[in-house]
């Protein structure tokens, strides 16, 4: 009974990941990076993070603090191998009490936008070129 069980929950969970990856517009880079959030209205050095599954629509945010869904971030992305930070406007979109919280992006600084596209892109192509490898 017990193997069956693990069966069933193993496939109920890799159908909810392919719903997901179906609800996404943009491919999500599976790495970890540097960022610093804070909400626009505080003064301070704000948060220090990581974040994972960055895209250029959104993010998951790996923190233990309680943000409320619609809660509006001030986002600095460190970039690895760039000059300069990544500033964007976040929003919550949804959160896990264990820690990860889904960030959709509203604005992303007009001239960090090429930049953060292509940090994206060129690490998902490296990515996908060591899978197949």
């Amino acid at each position: 009974m017990g193997a069956m069980m693990f069966k069933w929950l193993k496939r109920a969970a890799e159908k909810r990941e392919k719903k997901a990856r179906e609800r996404r517009n943009h491919p999500r880079l599976n790495s970890l990076i540097d960022v610093v959030y804070k909400m626009p209205d505080k003064s301070g050095p704000g948060v220090i993070s990581l974040a994972k599954d960055v895209s250029a629509s959104g993010m998951k945010l790996l923190t233990q603090k309680n943000l409320k869904l619609d809660t509006l971030l001030d986002i600095k992305i460190d970039l690895p191998k760039q000059e300069g930070l990544v500033s964007a406007l976040g929003k919550v979109v949804w959160y896990k009490r264990r820690g990860g919280i889904g960030i959709k992006f509203l604005m992303i600084r007009p001239k960090d936008e090429d930049r953060h596209m292509e940090f994206i892109d060129k690490n998902l192509k490296e990515q996908k070129d060591k899978v197949q490898a």
